[in-house]
């Protein structure tokens, strides 16, 4: 009999209050109701109102207890009254535990992996620090949760990006050339505007071509989901829509949106602390539209083609790169978009005053069912991007020049 595979779900986000671990519980209870026996585990340094919200009020062994072997796997597993759905408390101590040297995140992540159950879905609370950090990045699907709160929204994006630094330092912690670039951007920011994902690209192509390449496939490969809760209404997606464009202009992460939570009077304080949720109701509604969708994104993924078979062909353009400059007094917009599988190309256009005064094209590299193509793409896109702005900078395009 073919084993089952364990996904391991991740709820996060840089803010207090914005209801992680009720949209943990939540995440839980549809998956159990769905077919799919999973796990909640709580790991929030917030408290262990996980528990609540599933309806366990007695404490008993904690996670800690099982690391430390004064508890074995059978006696931290404790059953809720969802059928299917099983929890893991007092594991807030488990990041703080893992010391760096020592690998024991990932044994952490390894044993959570391997719990008899098809998904295991842990509230980390609302920490960044790099235990908590290392532990979102070595998740199957990491779910940012962000209220319509212009501080939270702050906190959502800060977070992106300190995982996304945090993922290529651990990354590439024996490369030089690398933690080089990283520590300058992290520890000596540029104070006239933000430096992007992009400029680090381009300083560390100046020493270390091939390390920037493998950078840029990581970065590439990077997408946590957002989900916006305690929304007011539907507009409220703009939200995600703004971290989601900020995370791709300075990040160069496509950030995926996996839903929106409207606010519901009832589930307030501890007005939901030990009533189950309602299966015909908003919140479950909503909740469950979320887990589609990541389902959705995720599952084709879990089955690789059988050999010979022909891979799907790329669907999703890569999103396009974008620089303002002056030169020569003329101000410039540089823009470089993959046209996707309509146009089969990558076309990097050069405005000024609203008028096209430099387009170039060029076909895709390869078939687009290659495995590979993704990052073959983003590369074309950022060299086609970056030789443009240098030739415009030195003067070889002549379509810029005075007349």
């Amino acid at each position: 009999m073919q084993s089952r595979r364990r996904n391991l779900w991740v709820i996060g986000g840089g803010k207090k209050g914005v209801g992680k671990t009720l949209v943990a519980a939540s995440i839980s209870m549809v998956l159990a109701r769905m077919g799919k026996p999973a796990i909640a585990v709580d790991a929030s340094t917030e408290g262990t109102n996980l528990q609540n919200y599933l309806g366990i009020t007695q404490a008993g062994p904690s996670f800690a207890d099982l690391l430390e072997n004064r508890a074995s796997e059978k006696d931290v597993l404790k059953n809720t009254a969802e059928p299917g759905l099983r929890l893991i408390a007092g594991a807030s101590g488990m990041l703080g535990m893992a010391n760096p040297q020592s690998g024991q995140r990932e044994r952490i992540v390894r044993f959570l992996a391997g719990l008899d159950a098809e998904y295991v879905v842990v509230d980390l609370g609302a920490a960044t620090s790099p235990h908590t950090l290392d532990f979102f990045n070595l998740c199957d699907e990491g779910i940012l949760i962000v209220t319509p709160d212009p501080l939270s929204m702050h906190h959502a994006y800060d977070f992106v990006r300190r995982a996304l630094y945090r993922n290529i330092q651990r990354k590439f912690a024996s490369v030089h050339s690398v933690q080089a670039v990283l520590k300058e951007f992290v520890e000596s920011p540029d104070a006239s505007r933000p430096r992007t994902m992009m400029d680090f690209y381009e300083q560390l192509c100046s020493t270390d071509p091939s390390s920037a390449d493998k950078v840029a496939a990581l970065v590439d490969n990077y997408r946590p989901h957002i989900l916006v809760n305690m929304a007011s209404s539907e507009q409220d997606q703009r939200v995600a829509e703004i971290i989601q464009s900020a995370s791709k202009k300075f990040l160069n992460v496509d950030l995926h949106s996996c839903g929106l939570i409207l606010s519901d009077p009832g589930v307030g304080g501890t007005a939901r602390q030990t009533v189950p949720l309602e299966p015909d109701g908003a919140l479950a509604k909503q909740v469950r539209q979320s887990v589609q969708s990541i389902l959705n994104r995720t599952l084709p993924e879990e089955s690789s083609p059988a050999a010979g078979a022909e891979r799907p062909p790329l669907t999703t353009p890569i999103m396009g790169l974008n620089h303002n400059l002056f030169v020569r007094g003329s101000a410039l917009h540089v823009q470089t978009e993959d046209m996707g599988n309509s146009g089969k190309c990558v076309i990097t256009q050069v405005f000024s005053d609203g008028e096209i005064v430099f387009s170039i094209k060029s076909e895709y590299p390869t078939t687009n069912t290659d495995p590979g193509t993704r990052t073959r793409l983003a590369e074309l896109m950022r060299k086609q991007h970056f030789d443009v702005i240098r030739d415009i900078e030195n003067g070889r395009i002549s379509a810029l020049r005075p007349a």
